[in-house]
């Protein structure tokens, strides 16, 4: 009887670990479009998403709640809130003046992807990205389970694997901007 909390752990522990087999849309949140046939292994940004980024007019830099849960399930001061993804927004601040910045470091974790990223997905972190001729890429990053889930103009999906490399940046312009962050509470 004392070895089942163990064999849960294990289970569990095998079940985080395995490689996701495509993008979910795990709450609902409408996002349509095709699924590419990037291989989010790739070392290289999925062009549709670089060249968005690299004609950005504007960025914008979100911190999300990580959990896509319905209002009634999430903390009340959360609930009600702008979604990208599903994911309830906690706050944005325009970080367009970093593009150069953001793209390089965005790049090179996608470059530094180990290629073998955990099965959760809790992201902390999404860019909207728009240019001057109205194409639009959202970018909805897990620096825990080091994915990116990325749309284009709202019809093609991308997954990507990345590192941590780019979460010193955004957590910086974050700062700056003066975006909350959720903490989860303490045990």
């Amino acid at each position: 009887m004392r070895r089942f909390p163990c064999v849960a752990a294990v289970l569990l522990l095998l079940a985080c670990t395995e490689k996701p087999a495509e993008i979910v849309d795990v709450a609902g949140a409408g996002v349509t479009g095709q699924e590419s046939d990037h291989d989010p292994t790739s070392k290289t940004l999925p062009e549709p998403v670089a060249a968005v980024l690299r004609e950005a007019k504007e960025i914008q830099l979100l911190s999300l709640f990580w959990v896509p849960l319905e209002d009634a399930e999430l903390p009340a001061d959360i609930r009600g809130r702008e979604r990208i993804g599903g994911y309830p927004i906690l706050g944005a601040t325009d970080v367009s003046d970093h593009r150069d910045q953001i793209l390089a470091a965005v790049a090179q974790g996608v470059a530094e992807n180990p290629g073998n990223p955990f099965a959760c997905f809790n992201p902390g972190h999404a860019l909207r990205v728009r240019t001057a001729d109205g194409r639009k890429a959202e970018l909805i990053i897990c620096f825990e389970c080091l994915q990116v889930q990325a749309t284009v103009n709202g019809q093609d999906r991308f997954l990507m694997y990345t590192s941590v490399h780019a979460a010193p940046l955004l957590e910086r312009l974050l700062r700056r901007g003066n975006v909350p962050q959720y903490e989860p509470p303490s045990k």
